[in-house]
Parts: structure tokens; sequence; C-alpha cells
């Protein structure tokens, strides 16, 4: 009896020793699957989400062509050299008629020809570029060019906004602020977050001008009228979300085979490196991969991650502060790229949902303050004097604006507007609007003290 009981428990620590030695295997032999390519349908998404109308990306490619082909570095008077960027910088930040700007006046004077492209492309209707397949080190990209097209042209635009406001060329101001939103729009238009997050930088530099312009000067009454109708006729943020969700879904789980093997196991040393090679340390490292995370629950946790951004995109005010706690990591996978691609998808999403909604009733709440000042030849002290109904309400809470009149000021500043507190997580993305120490949005700091 004793002797069948050894051989019988000889055949179970056999199999249970064969069971971990094919465990163990599967995690050191590990490949990854390759990344899908999966380009065309994104194509076939955007073709069909796409409204008609005539396509604005030639004369697109034509600015940025000749954006490219002017001097990226000009010489200063001290023999150093400085770039475009930094000049262009320096015309946002700092007091416009500054002697020491010269050289930045004179780059902007080559570069500010370039508006009539831009106008001009704002005058059509959609960007009809395709996605390309670019991937870096295997990551599985696809992108238009227009991820890089962001930065510059903010800058320009938002430029172009404060020279014709400080020439108070009104009937310029206004035709910028469109020109920006429009472009925005055709780039909201688009299925992915880079194009989202494209077209929320184009709009919040444009806008957050605005918001420093009306308390800078003081704006006619009727042209506050006019941009409040330009902000309120153009969404820079028309993509249906589902749709979104439907190309980033995609993209994620393209990218997700790179870390996983076919048997659904997560392969460490993918993270980072994008490669297949590894040394027998990373492989047999990797055995405690086993307690890690399965493929199948990393899709799960995807899904469950856009299915949180759309119902918190389309809910109604007062419902978003409920919700908006939800929009966290899910578990871990790993160290590095699964949390960097879960803190991509949250933040973009969060950029783009305030560019769509806090920051352009903040704009009309400020040009309604300058609208009043402008009428009645002084700030108002409360926000009731110059706004009523739905107009004092803040997009997220549903509850009213806080303003503050500030009677002395070190940034010379003649109010505070400020959303009302939110609890738990606030607008990471963009933390030119946070007011240090509070859970609140702040649409009322000065020039320099803004990004």
């Amino acid at each position: 009896m004793s002797q069948r009981i050894r051989m019988l428990c000889g055949a179970g620590l056999f199999l249970l020793c064969a069971m971990v030695s094919y465990l163990v295997s599967l995690a050191v032999m590990a490949e990854p699957v390759p990344a899908p390519d999966v380009t065309e349908k994104m194509n076939e998404l955007l073709a069909a989400a796409l409204p008609d109308g005539s396509d604005a990306t030639p004369l697109l490619m034509d600015f940025m062509e000749r954006r490219n082909e002017l001097p990226y570095f000009w010489d200063t008077e001290s023999g150093e050299r400085e770039s475009t960027n930094s000049l262009l910088h320096q015309l946002r930040v700092r007091d416009w008629s500054d002697p020491e700007l010269s050289l930045a006046h004179e780059a902007w004077s080559q570069i500010s020809p370039l508006l009539s492209l831009l106008h001009e492309a704002a005058a059509h209707d959609v960007v009809r570029a395709p996605y390309v397949r670019n991937g870096v080190d295997g990551f599985p990209g696809n992108e238009t060019a227009f991820g890089r097209f962001r930065s510059p042209t903010r800058e320009i635009l938002r430029i172009a906004i404060r020279d014709a406001a400080e020439r108070e060329a009104w009937d310029e101001v206004e035709r910028n602020l469109e020109t920006t939103l429009r472009l925005a729009h055709h780039l909201g238009q688009r299925l992915t977050l880079d194009d989202l997050t494209a077209a929320s930088m184009l709009a919040y530099g444009a806008l957050l001008e605005i918001i420093l312009q009306s308390q800078e000067r003081r704006i006619p009454h009727e042209v506050c009228e006019r941009l409040i109708d330009v902000i309120n006729r153009v969404d820079p943020l028309p993509a249906p979300i589902e749709r979104v969700c439907e190309v980033e879904r995609l993209r994620t789980n393209a990218y997700l085979s790179q870390l996983f093997s076919r048997s659904g196991i997560m392969i460490d040393w993918m993270e980072g490196n994008f490669t297949s090679e590894s040394s027998l340390i990373e492989r047999l490292a990797n055995v405690r991969a086993l307690a890690a995370h399965r493929r199948s629950l990393a899709e799960n946790a995807v899904d469950e991650q856009f299915h949180t951004f759309s119902t918190w995109w389309e809910a109604l005010p007062g419902e978003r502060i409920a919700l908006q706690d939800n929009l966290v990591y899910p578990d871990r996978i790993g160290d590095g790229n699964w949390e960097h691609i879960v803190w991509f998808n949250e933040s973009n999403f969060r950029l783009a949902f305030h560019t769509r909604n806090t920051l352009p009733a903040g704009v009309r709440t400020a040009l309604r303050i300058a609208q009043f000042r402008d009428m009645h030849g002084h700030w108002p002290e409360t926000l009731e004097e110059a706004l009523s109904g739905e107009e004092l309400l803040e997009t997220l809470t549903g509850e009213k604006w806080q303003y503050t009149r500030l009677q002395e000021n070190r940034y010379g500043q003649p109010y505070r507007l400020v959303t009302p507190p939110q609890p738990g997580y606030v607008w990471y993305p963009i933390p030119l609007f946070r007011a240090q120490g509070a859970n609140v949005i702040d649409l009322s700091r000065p020039r320099g003290a803004s990004n």
C-alpha cells in the first residue's frame, strides 16, 4: 500500500514538475506577436466619418513647407543664435513693445505673410490626409503630418491675434480667432487622439489669448459680441467620441501585441525596447510574468477605459463629477509602456474635453465681463452684474463660476475667474489653468504665468 502511495506521489510530483516546466518554458521562450497594421482599417473609418466638402490638406502641407523654408536660427546683437520658437515664445509672454524684442518682431514680419495660407485652408471643409504607417523601433504608429503641425501653428495663430489686438485691428482679431477654431474643427473631425490633441492645442492657445486681451485692454462691447458669436458657431472638436474610441482601441490593441506572446503572457523585456532580442537573464526573469496580467485582461481594461471616456464625454454637467474619478489607470501591467499609453489616453481625453467645454465657456464669461466694462466704464463687482442664467454656470460641475474683483494686484489683474472646486483629479495635461494648491481651473492667470 505504501509503495502504491509512493508511486502515486511520484507520478503527481512528475506531472507537477512537468506542468511547471511547461509554464516556465512559455515565459522563457515567449516571443511577441507581430503588431498588425491597422492603417487600412483606420482610413476606412476616417473616410466614412468625414463629411463631404473641399479638402484643406494641400494648403496645410504648403504652409508647413514654406514655414520650414524660413530661418530656424537668428543672429542676435551679442553674436549668439536664437531659435524662431524661442523668439515667438517671447512675443507671446513679454511686453509687446519691449525694445529687446526687435529681433522677435523681425522674425514675425517674415512669418506673418504665411497667415494667408491658413486663412485659405480654414475656408475649406475637411482635412482628408490619410493615416500612414509610421512606426518607430517597431511601435505600430499611425499618424499624419499634423501632429508636428500643431505646435508652431498654435504659436503663429496666437501671436497673430495678439498682433492685431495691439493695433486694435478688431476685424483681424475676429478673423484670426475664427481661422484658428475652424482649423481646429477640421482636425477635430478626424478620428485619433493625435488629431484631437492637435485640434485642442490650436484652440486653447487662441482662446487663452482672447481671455488675456479681454483683461489687458478695453475691447469694444460690439467686438466682444462678435467674438462670442465665433466661439458659439465653431466647434473645435466635433468628432463623434464613439468613433474616436473605436480607432484608439485598434491602435492600442496593436500596441499590446508587442507586449504579449501568442499564449497571452506578458514579455517584460519588450517594454521600452520593442525588440525581441534579449539576453538569457532577461528571458529567465520573464518567469515573473506568469503572475502578471494576461492579454485578455489587458484588452478588457482598455475597453472599460474607453467606455468610461465616452460616457464622461457625453454626460451632463454635474454628472461628470460623479464619473471623473473613474478616469484612472486600470491595474498596471508591467512598469513602463502600459502605464504610459493609458496615461496618454486619459490625459489627452481630458485635454480635448476641457478645450471643447470648460475653456470656451470661460472665454464667453470673460468677454461678457469685458463687455460690461466697456458699456459701464468699470469692472463688475459681482458676476451677476455681467451675466445671467446659464452663462453663470461652469460646464463640468454645473455650478457658478467663482469671480473675485481684485482692487490691488501686482500683476495688474482686474479680477480672478476660476471654476467651482472639483473633487479628485483636476485637469493635468495643461497645468497653466490649474490654481496652485487648489482643485480649481484658473482662467485669469496673467500673461507670462500662462502656457
